[in-house]
């Protein structure tokens, strides 16, 4: 068996290794939509897997949200209790699944706007929070475990190439898996104080296009239909401002827009997308309807709205409370004070949650200002964090 949670001391684990390795994956960027930059930190993922003897699926050719190749998913399997004769469904396997992602927000070259670095008790760095500290962090934990001899129950690690793009690549195997176990624990980064999450708000990715007529912008401006004007002052403003009551549980952003060839040309094409977000799965696909409700200005344009819900809202429920209490008191033998929250953003545990899977996320280094230039985790919730993902991964029964 291995250690008892009560004995496991605070300085299992070397704080200059750690922050070395969890510096090493940052400085290797990975944004999504580059393949090859994320496959050479799931080479290093890799690696670590087979040296912890781990059985290690890796699955390529994997399509994103724009239809291109996204990085590889690894699925790795614990050596201990795995049984393949056990039940599916209904009947979990009762094992753990743990839940990371390799890629970042941050293009190639973010480095030079926040460079791996170290200011009191910040680590700096693209990625450092969200979220290579928190899988570095869940691995440092599982090598510990798996060298005094595996846990109570299996564990399956899961690790996305394209999380910051919906997970489009591997969304049903965490479903599959989420069905198939009993707990789920993703190391996404945890909040201020000690704060664990519990629920999420969902999300949804909506495109709309504008199709206008092009005109020469000189002689012949009055016979075009100019499609950028129409998006800024037809479309955005309604999608920000709704005039319904029933529309005000949610926050839109428009993330992209594109349109337009040369100065000279008026733009006969315009397109957005939008980033919906929302508690309630009735209130987005609301939401959704009166975006694709939306009508043109005038019988010159055209409207095209595609896209729908990425991930489901993750709502609170018991079993997700009951999984938090369990590592509170975790928590508690450590000095930590754990709290329940909900995250407006979401995660791949919007995912196991909603086909019932017992879920805590947040587990990850406790870190701020996430898809920024000023991203960083706190140097002193690396030990405590690794230390409480062992308690809890020894604890599950």
């Amino acid at each position: 068996m291995t250690k008892t949670v009560d004995t496991l001391p605070n300085r299992t684990f070397d704080l200059d290794t750690m922050i070395d390795g969890i510096g090493k994956w940052v400085t290797m960027e990975s944004p999504t939509h580059d393949r090859n930059a994320v496959n050479r930190v799931v080479d290093d993922v890799e690696r670590w897997f087979q040296k912890i003897n781990f059985t290690i699926e890796r699955i390529s050719d994997n399509v994103g949200r724009d239809g291109h190749l996204v990085g590889d998913v690894i699925i790795a399997k614990s050596p201990w209790g795995h049984d393949t004769n056990r039940g599916h469904g209904t009947n979990r396997e009762a094992g753990i699944i743990l839940s990371g992602h390799m890629d970042t927000v941050h293009p190639v070259g973010a480095l030079l706007k926040n460079p791996l670095r170290i200011e009191g008790d910040k680590l700096y760095g693209p990625g450092v929070a969200d979220m290579k500290a928190g899988v570095y962090m869940a691995m440092t934990a599982l090598e510990y475990v798996t060298q005094q001899g595996g846990c109570r129950l299996p564990v399956t690690f899961i690790v996305a190439p394209d999380e910051e793009k919906g997970t489009v690549s591997c969304r049903d195997t965490i479903a599959h898996l989420a069905r198939n176990n009993k707990y789920a624990l993703v190391f996404e980064r945890m909040r201020g104080g000690g704060q664990v999450i519990t629920s999420r708000r969902g999300s949804a990715y909506v495109t709309v296009k504008v199709q206008g007529k092009s005109a020469h912008a000189g002689s012949n401006l009055s016979d075009g239909r100019n499609a950028i004007v129409e998006m800024t002052t037809h479309v955005i403003p309604k999608i920000h401002c709704p005039p319904h009551k029933e529309h005000r549980d949610y926050s839109a952003s428009v993330g992209t827009i594109t349109g337009g060839t040369t100065a000279n040309v008026v733009p006969d094409e315009c397109c957005v997308v939008i980033n919906l977000r929302s508690d309630s799965p009735a209130k987005m696909q609301q939401m959704i309807q009166y975006i694709r409700d939306l009508k043109p200005s005038g019988s010159d344009f055209i409207y095209t709205v595609t896209g729908g819900i990425n991930r489901p809202p993750w709502q609170d429920a018991k079993p997700h409370q009951n999984l938090f209490h369990m590592v509170k008191k975790q928590g508690e033998q450590l000095g930590m004070h754990l709290k329940a929250t909900h995250g407006k953003g979401g995660s791949d545990g919007n995912f196991t949650a909603a086909v019932g899977c017992a879920t805590l996320d947040g587990l990850g280094i406790d870190g701020k200002n996430i898809h920024t230039s000023q991203e960083y985790g706190l140097i002193s919730s690396i030990i405590p964090c690794t230390t409480l993902i062992v308690r809890l991964l020894n604890y599950l029964t």
